[in-house]
């Protein structure tokens, strides 16, 4: 997916990003971009093609931030608890 982005600046930047990686909070939207494969946000309002990456987002509940980090922590280290259970059996498809 690409995504077109005005910076503060005025210039039009396109990213290559990963739909499945992408979440929505707030007025922006944070999700894994390529080349390097880290995590980014963009403020909604500045995305030119918002309907269409939109459509592409994951539907369902997404993690908080709590959650989030706990999913990561034990995703990373390969590692498990009881609370990595409960909160991996709400988010399947979550990857870090």
């Amino acid at each position: 997916m690409h995504i077109r982005y005005k910076n503060f600046r005025g210039d039009e930047m396109i990213y290559c990003a990963d739909p499945p990686s992408g979440y929505i909070k707030n007025e922006h939207l944070v999700i894994r971009v390529a080349p390097t494969g880290r995590r980014i946000t963009f403020r909604l309002s500045a995305i030119q093609n918002r309907s269409e990456v939109e459509s592409q987002l994951p539907k369902g509940p997404v993690p908080n931030r709590r959650e989030r980090q706990i999913l990561n922590h034990h995703l990373r280290n390969g590692t498990t608890s009881r609370l990595f259970r409960q909160i991996r059996e709400k988010y399947l498809d979550y990857q870090p």
